[in-house]
């Protein structure tokens, strides 16, 4: 999801937010994969739903965090695309495990 959550957190930012996207695109893709990658990494270590619910609420808190301190986001923006961001990503996490189990 490295690539394609880069990309995705990027259009999102860039229609979703006030924010000067060519001047923070490297953070941006530096949030994106930190998500990712601290996603992949809790989960190895917690699994379980309680555990993976508990995970995607401290990611969209993360992610809104970093939009806001670290690319100059307005807070109300930067929260809207992180929850729209994790949902897109849950969505695609469901639809590549009912395609995989149907091929």
């Amino acid at each position: 999801m490295g690539a394609l959550g880069a990309a995705l957190l990027y259009i999102l930012v860039s229609v979703f937010t006030e924010t000067d996207v060519e001047l923070y695109r490297w953070r941006i893709l530096g949030v994106a994969l930190g998500a990712g990658a601290f996603e992949m990494l809790l989960t190895y270590y917690l699994p379980g739903l309680l555990w993976a619910l508990l995970i995607l609420f401290v990611e969209v808190i993360l992610i809104a965090l970093a939009l806001v301190y670290w690319c100059g986001t307005v807070r109300k923006q930067a929260v809207k695309v992180a929850g729209i961001f994790t949902g897109v990503r849950i969505a695609l996490g469901i639809a590549i495990g009912i395609f995989s189990r149907v091929v």
